[in-house]
């Protein structure tokens, strides 16, 4: 016997299971990544939306997020630039409920309600700007999602939907800022180009675990896991040994304290502090 743990897309374990000779699935879902505003993108557009001529990178709109994730997986030569079909209507503001970020939601809010555009905010901000609309997850009519913190506000951010994913545009105001490109001296500047406009979007896998008894039946599953997922001997005292498939073919069998399954984005968290490599999130 030993145990599993998964750890969830904030990097926290979500509880413990105990079982005997059960396997343990882990999946991408293609159809359902994270989206996030790719700030250095910018540069290959000129002002009249045309590719310089220093880029060879072929360069395909999208509008819809399940239009990117079904695409094919060879993001190597293509930069993706989202451009909403219709105004922008909908955006989301998602931060921790502090004083100082409560008043850089309302300096947010207030621009974007100039512009006619409905802004929501999650419950604990709820309470501090009761003006604003209250976010209810399973809410698919956002169309951009504004981040403000820090790694940790971008992973939770990417959780609140268990499908498909609006843009996610992120301002760093936290410790880590791996995710969090923009900075929020031009918070306006950059907001208000973005739903103009539109955007580059960088996309990121997200992965699916199931736990499966040896008889058959699943007994715990989780999505929505944009970092990794951690299998490990739990409170043994022993190594424990996994055997590792991938389609159905064995690749290796590990005898150690367990296994990190890291996405392309979780490959800077505790991926590289076992002294995993770094990942480009462009590589499925």
């Amino acid at each position: 016997k030993w145990v599993g743990r998964e750890v969830s897309k904030r990097g926290r374990v979500r509880g413990n299971v105990s079982w005997n000779k059960s396997r343990y699935v882990v999946q991408s879902i293609n159809g359902y990544g994270s989206l996030d505003v790719n700030k250095d993108s910018r540069r290959w557009y000129s002002k009249e939306n045309k590719v310089e001529s220093s880029q060879t990178e072929e360069v395909v709109e999208i509008s819809d997020s399940a239009e990117l994730m079904d695409r094919n997986r060879d993001f190597t030569t293509k930069a993706y630039r989202w451009k909403w079909k219709k105004p922008v209507q909908n955006v989301l503001i998602v931060q921790k409920p502090t004083s100082e970020l409560i008043e850089k939601t309302r300096k947010i809010s207030n621009l974007l309600a100039s512009k006619g555009v409905t802004v929501h905010v999650t419950e604990s901000t709820f309470k501090h700007l009761d003006h604003l609309k209250e976010y209810k997850v399973g809410n698919d009519n956002i169309d951009l999602l504004i981040s403000l913190g820090g790694d940790g506000t971008f992973l939770y951010s990417s959780g609140l939907f268990e499908k498909r994913c609006p843009p996610i545009m992120s301002f760093s105001l936290g410790t880590l800022g791996f995710l969090t490109p923009f900075d929020f001296t031009n918070a306006e500047q950059e907001i208000l180009r973005t739903i103009s406009e539109g955007c580059f979007v960088n996309r990121r896998i997200r992965l699916f675990t199931k736990i499966i008894k040896h008889s058959g039946k699943s007994i715990k599953q989780t999505d929505k896991i944009l970092n990794e997922v951690f299998v490990s001997r739990g409170a043994s005292p022993s190594l424990t040994n996994i055997k590792c498939y991938c389609d159905n073919t064995l690749i290796t069998t590990v005898k150690a304290d367990g296994v990190i399954i890291s996405t392309p984005t979780g490959s800077t968290a505790y991926s590289l502090s076992a002294g995993g490599p770094l990942v480009h999130p462009s590589i499925p």
